[in-house]
């Protein structure tokens, strides 16, 4: 029995230093919202009010009262709804003089919006979120910017085949003497090049090459590192590029220049190759030919210097014979007679 009196008596006992309340009720017009009502910080309600509210206004029916936080909490804006009418405020716990990190308001997004952040410091806490506008071009594709944390660095995603925005990457930050590259993100008619050493034995960037249409392969340049030196692969039939190569660079030892190889077509044949007056060999080159001639041309004849280049006459279906060399002391030969 002493309990329930007990219990009967506590709310006049915890409201005995409020105030008395207001003897007339407030009555609110039908323009009106009725307001108040909180408790305050004794716990206390507070006075009642009357909010005008324009019944013609956009969002009239969705109105309301503002927010009135008890103590130890803050109040935060609700947003909006679907329509972009606002909602109520809402209450949260203020921090205390003991929470290491920063409470802030939730974030709410619009519908073509999209909430974005939120990753730790490096302290540990939540930093704040924030509302990113979506791409209308890419509807459900748009993705936060990636928020790395310490010791990685973002790198972008690239494009999709639709041409939509990719979510970003992180990888290691650089170390050592290497710089870090980014990965590249290539098309679907593009081809990867690139990525091969530098002089210090870093990785060189990547990078993306368009590839030809008409041609069945595609290949990248040949990235020729320390000590070689690069050679063109040439065309095919169909006009294509070819592999290109890579050859060591001649040393400073090396009497003979380097010279990278030829690749002719199947209506050209290859010449050159003779020695020079030092003995090193000459350069190969491309001479076009008609397969279907009854006579065939063949490589003109390079004698060194200290020879002479001597006319062979022509066989017996009338082509020319190719050139010989001769040396001064003997002299040309006469041609054959026909």
């Amino acid at each position: 029995m002493k309990i329930f009196i007990f219990a009967f008596l506590l709310p006049f006992v915890a409201c005995e230093d409020c105030p008395p309340a207001a003897t007339a009720p407030v009555t609110c017009s039908t323009q009106e919202l009725m307001c108040g009502g909180e408790p305050d910080s004794k716990g206390c309600p507070m006075p009642m009010w009357c909010m005008p509210n324009d019944p013609y206004a956009r969002c009239s029916a969705r109105a309301f009262c503002p927010k009135g936080c008890p103590t130890g909490m803050m109040t935060c804006p609700g947003g909006e709804d679907w329509d972009g009418c606002p909602r109520p405020d809402m209450c949260i716990p203020e921090p205390s003089s003991t929470d290491t990190c920063h409470t802030g308001c939730p974030v709410h997004c619009k519908n073509d919006e999209i909430p974005c952040g939120g990753a730790l410091d490096p302290k540990g806490c939540a930093m704040p979120t924030w509302c990113m506008n979506m791409d209308k071009n890419c509807p459900g594709l748009t993705s936060c910017p990636t928020d790395c944390g310490p010791g990685s660095m973002s790198c972008p995603g690239g494009i999709d085949l639709s041409g939509c925005p990719l979510p970003d990457t992180c990888i290691p930050e650089p170390s050592g003497d290497c710089y870090a590259n980014c990965p590249v993100n290539c098309r679907s008619d593009q081809i990867m090049c690139g990525g091969g050493p530098d002089s210090k034995g870093c990785p060189m960037p990547t990078w993306c090459m368009n590839m030809d249409k008409n041609c069945p392969s595609n290949y990248c340049p040949a990235d020729c590192g320390p000590g070689s030196m690069f050679c063109p692969g040439g065309v095919d039939w169909n006009g294509c590029p070819e592999l290109d190569t890579c050859i060591p660079e001649p040393s400073s030892t090396d009497v003979c220049p380097a010279y990278c190889p030829v690749n002719c077509r199947s209506d050209q044949i290859m010449c050159g190759g003779e020695p020079d007056s030092k003995g090193c060999p000459m350069p190969m080159w491309c001479n076009d030919v008609e397969n279907t001639a009854i006579c065939v041309k063949g490589c003109p004849k390079n004698c060194p210097t200290d020879m002479l280049t001597c006319y062979e006459g022509k066989d017996s279906m009338g082509c020319e014979m190719p050139f010989s060399c001769h040396t001064f002391e003997d002299g040309c030969p006469p041609p054959p007679k026909m």
